[in-house]
């Protein structure tokens, strides 16, 4: 009976030996199907996690600011009248902040009030925006669908659907990891055909995909922390490429 590679031996594997790359690829297809969804698992789970953390800042922030005697709203057919604004709330890398004397085309005059920040919401007369990471959105609340009015209280029972999308989108988080993972590796085997026929390996299509879904590993880990973009399949394919360079030499020796 043949030794079988550990999960994490296999990662270690992935990423920083290729010359066992021929170790992966004499098992089953079937186990490196498994890889990859253990593999999506946890990586999806810690950015899960993430998302998971950063929307539950924003429901605590908002649920303190609008328990809070002093911060009394309405918001009457799309025009927000808060009392005491302009206001501001800071946690961590999250800030809110409100004030009801802008409207959305405005939303220049607080960039230097919010920009220091990872996360932001901002309430103004007229609208919503929300920033995070760089990216940055407006919502109207005419746009919204809401009832005629809305003060605190029905505000804060609405934010109880904060709790549902947590939990949505960590469960879409690790779904979207195995999906971008498994097409990305799809996509590489492509490659993977034609340096095969190139190189005279005769490997058949259930080896190539082997090689590609480990050879996948690195980029997918990295792309957990920064966007690479295109870059993740230059790193994927160099892996590739790699791996079939060597067994090709070892079938001339």
């Amino acid at each position: 009976m043949k030794n079988r590679i550990g999960f994490f031996n296999k990662i270690i594997i992935s990423v920083a030996n290729i010359k066992r790359y021929k170790e992966l690829i004499n098992e089953k297809l079937s186990r490196a199907i498994i890889y990859s969804i253990l593999f999506s698992l946890i990586i999806g789970s810690v950015i899960g996690g993430v998302n998971y953390a950063i929307i539950g800042t924003v429901q605590k922030g908002m649920e303190q600011v609008m328990t809070t005697d002093e911060l009394k709203f309405t918001l009457e057919n799309g025009i927000l009248d808060f009392e005491n604004s302009p206001l501001k709330y800071e946690e961590g890398q999250a800030i809110i902040y409100i004030d009801t004397s802008l409207s959305l085309s405005d939303v220049n005059n607080i960039r230097k009030i919010v920009v220091h920040k990872d996360i932001s919401v901002a309430f103004l007369k007229d609208g919503i925006s929300y920033r995070a990471n760089g990216e940055e959105y407006s919502y109207k609340y005419t746009e919204m669908n809401l009832v005629d009015k809305i003060d605190n209280n029905d505000f804060i029972k609405a934010l109880d659907i904060f709790s549902m999308i947590k939990n949505v989108v960590f469960i879409f988080s690790i779904l979207l990891t195995y999906f971008n993972f498994m097409f990305n590796a799809f996509i590489l085997s492509i490659l993977g055909v034609i340096l095969n026929k190139i190189n005279y390996l005769k490997l058949g299509y259930g080896n190539i995909l082997k090689m590609c879904i480990y050879a996948t590993t690195l980029s997918t880990i990295l792309g957990s922390f920064i966007n690479l973009g295109a870059f993740s399949m230059l790193i994927s394919g160099t892996y590739l490429t790699m791996v079939i360079n060597n067994l090709k030499r070892e079938m001339e020796l």
